[in-house]
Order: C-alpha cells, then structure tokens, then sequence
C-alpha cells in the first residue's frame, strides 16, 4: 500500500486472490494445495497464506526450508510441502519445523523413511527432466522399509496450457509409476494452475494453483482470474501538448493532436507520460 508521500505503489487484493483460489477449487473439484513460493510470488506469503486460510486449503506449498520457516513463525499450523526434493543434511530442520518434504531419490527416501513416521512426498519426474525419481525407474521403490508410509506423490506437468496430448502422456506414466509402490499415498498432486483449470481429470486429492492465484491466466484456462495487482502512481503534472509536439526522451511519441498530457512519478530516473 501506499504510503502519504509515495509517488508510486503497488496494491494487492487479497480477496481477489481467495475469489482466484474459489475459482480453481470449483473447476477443479478438490482441494487446494497453494504454491505460496518466492513470497507469493512477491505479493506476500504470509499475508496471502492467512487469506487463503478460509478456502480450507490442504496446505501450502513453498519452495525452501526458509520459506517454510517463515509461515511456521506467523502461526502457519497447516502441512506445508517444501517442493525443492530435501537432502539427508536437512532433515532435521524440516522435522524441527515440522515441514513435509519432497523427495526425489530413492537413498534419500530410505534415510527419511528409516527415522521416524513423519510424512513425506515422492516427487516422480513423468518429462519435466528437473527433478524426481523417473517414471520408468521405480524398480524397487517398493521395497525400501516404511515405503508403504509415503503420505503423498506428485509429478510437474511441462505443458499443461497445451492440448497436445504431452499432459495425458505424463498423466499416463505417473499413474503406472504409482503402481509400483506397495500402496497408493493418500494424496495424488499432479495439476498446477494450467491443468487445473481444465477440470477434473488431473485433480485427484489436490491441486496446485500458483499462477492464477495471483490473477495470471495460463494458456487455456477456462476463464480468467481476477486482476489480484494493481500499479497505482501521482500525477506530478498536466499539461497540453499541440498536434505535431513530441513528449519524452529522444521523442518516442508525438502527438497526433492537441492532446492533454499527464505525467506520473513512476520512474526512477525521470516520469511516464499518459497521454489523457
């Protein structure tokens, strides 16, 4: 928000974010799993996190152990998934703030297993080639103690804006890579904004809106969400400018007319002219 004195702000609408989240829920037909990562992407994790509170959210996914933290200091109590597969060396900060891994390799889901009952998720890469145990090497997860105890599982779909048939092929591997586990993990996550607001078919028992929470609509999207950012900034003057006058540096715009001319307190380093 504004302060009394500032030239240019930002506004973020929390409620715009909820109305986003109550949209996808809809389509989707689930619960939600909300990326609130890189600070909600920027908007502000904590903040956007209380707001959401009252679509009774799963949880809420961050990206590092730090963003974590932070929701666990502001009274955060809901699960929280730490998206960036966990290392052996930082299991026992996630188990101190009682944060939920993922994990995308088979050693270090036997170490994670091998201590305690607390929950985790396996990450299965179905194409998205950046992280996660691969679709076609499941080859004995099965067998590693405590397998049956993996509380969730999930895959990135590359190209969910596309109607390509890329989403169904990795919808199709995930699927047969759960399989092979001793039991199926009581949440399935597959669809982020994307493939969630194409419905029901890649929702299973969460969803992870991030994007369209935060008003950006992903190629395909069914309808799009409500405008969440607004750039706000003071008119320093105005003034009129004849047909034929230039405005600006290095006269990037000249005026096909007499025109009324605003110019705002929105740069740095000089202002944005509006033509009005």
């Amino acid at each position: 928000m504004s302060k009394p004195k500032s030239r240019a702000w930002v506004e973020v609408s929390l409620a715009a974010v909820v109305e986003n989240a109550r949209t996808v829920a809809r389509v989707a037909g689930t619960r939600l799993l909300p990326i609130v990562k890189a600070n909600a992407y920027g908007l502000g994790a904590v903040a956007v996190s209380r707001a959401l509170e009252q679509v009774d959210p799963w949880g809420y996914g961050v990206a590092t152990i730090e963003e974590g933290a932070e929701l666990r200091a502001a009274g955060i109590a809901r699960p929280v998934l730490v998206c960036t597969p966990a290392q052996p060396e930082e299991f026992a900060t996630l188990r101190q703030l009682d944060l939920t891994p993922a994990i995308g390799d088979r050693e270090s889901l036997a170490a994670w297993l091998a201590h305690g009952d607390r929950p985790c998720h396996l990450e299965i890469d179905t194409g998205m080639g950046r992280a996660g145990v691969r679709w076609d090497a499941m080859e004995g997860m099965s067998g590693i103690p405590g397998a049956d105890r993996i509380a969730g599982c999930f895959t990135q779909l590359h190209s969910a804006e596309r109607d390509d048939g890329t989403a169904e092929r990795q919808l199709e591997r995930f699927l047969g890579a759960v399989e092979r586990l001793p039991r199926r993990p009581a949440l399935l996550h597959v669809a982020n904004s994307g493939a969630a607001m194409r419905g029901a078919r890649f929702a299973f028992d969460a969803v992870r809106p991030g994007v369209y929470l935060y008003g950006g609509t992903p190629g395909g999207a069914l309808q799009p969400g409500a405008a969440v950012v607004s750039l706000r900034a003071r008119v320093v003057s105005v003034r009129k400018v004849r047909a034929g006058d230039s405005v600006s540096y290095n006269a990037t715009w000249t005026a096909p007319r007499d025109t009324m001319v605003a110019t705002l307190g929105i740069v740095s380093r000089g202002a944005v002219h509006v033509a009005l």
